[in-house]
């Protein structure tokens, strides 16, 4: 391993000067940074007191350089087409990455603030944009000769860069929460792939799953954020005085970054931030004027239960860009359903205020289709139903690991290895299949299912490292010990197989 490129953005801050540390006395390796801009080198620098790193590059100017097409269209287009045939990818799917040039996209997430980027994009410079993000990292990599790629970024310039490096066998890894407990794992692609979770389902025999996990541990699955609490400060936050002190702050805020200079086109504007906090409250106002229905007549009915996802966001628009539409998932799955069966639909807090209007009225109107209110807890409403639709969601993956059956209408999820999570990959799947779930649902095949979802959650933590002991999130803890980074990095290399 002679050269290592690392993003520098703020996720664990903690660890990549560390880590890069440990890389160069371990395999002798150069350490490049890729930064957005020169703030960004000037943090890294301070943080670099032993000098680790060896090179530093921005990729600010292209969103300077975005108006700038120096080919006429025709040309642009032949080069982008060029691109995708090389890379198997379209343009349209890296803009989907992106929430200023690819916002048009999301048709579920088209209140979401505006910037200076998004209001001027057009298709044309967006396509040229691709264009020169894909000639920037084949010059980065025939330059700084990378062997690993530590990070993984959204947007155009990440998503580039991911396919560039894989279409050059170059192995990217990225540290991410694997979404149980405080389990990390390196994914090895911008699908947060886990590395080596396959063959580890198919590797464990039953007194190593069984002694892994417990039935408890799952009957008592629920993830921490979603206490009482946290819907306490949701509605505090919408309350007028929060409002009016988030508004203060924005102030505050963009004043701090006109002294500092720091003028972006990807900045949202100000007036679409304080648009967005007003917005907010007035649709979720218009939310809860609807009738939500109970738990309790939940269990009385047959249905399938589609949680909401946030958009614009990568988890949608990175992670499944084949299919991301979720109000043509959910008539999708409503036209197929029999008789008396219903799709429950829950929306997300996080999502109100980034709905176009009356979208939640397109949905109330559909015959059999019933509103859950945001403040239910999806998993408990998951155990009540015939299966849960996904596209990409903690939810599916809490759910497969608890036997319930799951369609996911996205591709890349780590828990499709599952026999009964039923991956879409045509809309013609979909009346056949709900049959099927809606059929008689005999006690052996409910046993196997969640014999399947305890072995994948023992095969889930094998393959990640508890972080549990460590302090994970702080924005300003210190520097990563000589213990985090030798856990760290033994993962790290083991992903590897190294």
């Amino acid at each position: 391993m002679k050269s290592v490129m690392i993003w520098g953005y703020t996720n664990f801050k903690w660890l990549w000067v560390p880590l890069a540390k440990e890389l160069k006395r371990t395999h002798g390796a150069q350490i490049h940074f890729v930064c957005t801009d020169h703030q960004s080198v000037e943090y890294w620098k301070r943080q670099d007191s032993d000098g680790v790193i060896d090179s530093f590059t921005t990729t600010n100017h292209f969103f300077n350089d975005y108006d700038t097409v120096e080919a006429p269209p025709e040309m642009v287009y032949s080069r982008a087409q060029q691109y995708e045939d090389e890379y198997k990818i379209l343009v349209v799917d890296i803009l989907q990455t992106d929430r200023h040039l690819g916002r048009g996209f999301f048709a579920g997430g088209i209140g979401h603030p505006k910037s200076q980027l998004s209001e001027k994009a057009n298709y044309l410079k967006s396509v040229n944009f691709c264009n020169n993000a894909f000639a920037f990292w084949e010059r980065f990599i025939k330059e700084k000769k990378p062997d690993l790629i530590l990070g993984l970024a959204s947007s155009v310039l990440g998503k580039t860069c991911t396919v560039v490096a894989r279409s050059n066998g170059i192995p990217v890894r990225d540290l991410f929460r694997a979404n149980y407990g405080a389990y990390y794992a390196w994914a090895f692609d911008e699908y947060y792939s886990v590395t080596g979770l396959r063959s580890e389902i198919q590797r464990l025999s039953d007194v190593q799953w069984q002694s892994t996990t417990e039935d408890e541990e799952l009957s008592a699955l629920r993830r921490l954020p979603f206490t009482d609490e946290y819907y306490r400060n949701f509605r505090h936050s919408l309350s007028w005085p929060s409002i009016a002190t988030k508004i203060l702050q924005q102030c505050e805020w963009s004043v701090y970054q006109w002294i500092k200079g720091r003028r972006t086109v990807g900045n949202y504007k100000f007036s679409e931030k304080i648009h967005s906090l007003v917005q907010m409250r007035t649709d979720f106002n218009t939310l809860m004027r609807y009738r939500f229905v109970s738990q309790e007549e939940l269990k009385n009915n047959t249905f399938f239960l589609l949680a909401l996802h946030v958009e614009p966001e990568s988890s949608v628009g990175m992670q499944s860009p084949e299919m991301n539409e979720q109000l043509a998932a959910i008539e999708f799955v409503a036209k197929n359903l029999p008789a008396g069966t219903y799709l429950a639909v829950k929306e997300h807090l996080a999502a109100v205020g980034r709905r176009p209007r009356d979208f939640y009225a397109t949905i109330a109107a559909i015959p059999n289709v019933l509103l859950v209110s945001p403040y239910a807890y999806a998993l408990d409403v998951a155990r009540l139903a015939r299966g849960v639709v996904v596209i990409t969601s903690t939810l599916g993956m809490e759910a497969a690991m608890l036997g319930i059956p799951v369609i996911s209408f996205g591709l890349h999820n780590n828990y499709n290895i599952l026999q009964h999570v039923h991956t879409v990959e045509s809309w013609t799947q979909l009346r056949p299949l709900l049959l099927q779930l809606l059929s008689k649902d005999a006690e052996e095949a409910r046993k196997t299912r969640q014999e399947d979802g305890r072995k994948y959650l023992a095969a889930l933590k094998n393959v990640c490292t508890d972080l549990s002991w460590m302090d994970r999130a702080s924005k300003h803890r210190e520097k990563a010990n000589a213990q985090e980074v030798e856990i760290i990095h033994a993962s790290l290399r083991k992903s590897l197989s190294i």
